[in-house]
């Protein structure tokens, strides 16, 4: 299901970040391909995972359904012989681009989703998404940022979302992502698809 390269990515950071300091705390990054999250993106402290955004090509749609069935998301609807997205469900997993008979159902572009401030073990806390469709060469200053933002807003040996809930997620906005030019997700709103149903955490 990978939607981005998470080992070439991961080698790189390792090689960039391993044994820096960030003298308060640990501070873990995590890739994760696609939105089935096997590496936890969402209990680390910086999570990147792969999304895809669909396209239709409505004159090659065959109305087969097909990527409406394979939506676990119900985030599609057949509406006039055509499948319609809702953009508030979907989490742009890919599904319905895979399923498509007649690749009607295309990619219009893929990235990483950015989320930040999880941690997992005895109080654990899932992070909160701040960026999507991020490619590559972003992460890097992201990560760079983050790690620097920490340093200066950390208090003792808190984790990074334990910082945010102190000082606020809109400052790590303001000074970590904003500045990048990326594709911000601001509100709660926004963020709520990317959650599952009866999370323990929150």
């Amino acid at each position: 299901n990978g939607i981005m390269d998470t080992q070439t990515m991961c080698l790189e950071v390792d090689k960039r970040h391993f044994g820096t300091a960030t003298g308060h705390h640990k501070f873990k990054i995590s890739f994760s391909g696609c939105p089935i999250d096997c590496a936890r993106s969402r209990e680390a402290d910086l999570g990147f995972q792969g999304i895809v955004e669909p396209d239709l090509e409505n004159d090659l749609c065959n109305a087969c359904g097909l990527c409406i069935t394979a939506c676990e998301e119900k985030a599609l609807t057949m509406v006039n012989y055509l499948p319609v997205r809702d953009l508030s469900k979907c989490i742009y997993c890919g599904d319905c681009i895979k399923v498509c008979p007649v690749d009607a159902m295309k990619e219009k572009r893929k990235g990483w989703l950015v989320r930040a401030g999880g941690k997992h073990g005895r109080h654990p806390l899932f992070s909160y998404e701040v960026a999507q469709f991020v490619q590559d060469e972003n992460v890097y200053p992201i990560i760079e940022k983050s790690m620097t933002w920490y340093q200066a807003n950390g208090n003792g040996r808190e984790r990074i979302g334990a910082a945010m809930g102190r000082v606020g997620l809109n400052k790590y906005l303001d000074e970590v992502i904003k500045p990048l030019g990326l594709e911000v997700i601001e509100t709660a709103e926004e963020r709520k698809k990317f959650k599952a149903g009866g999370n323990l955490y929150l």
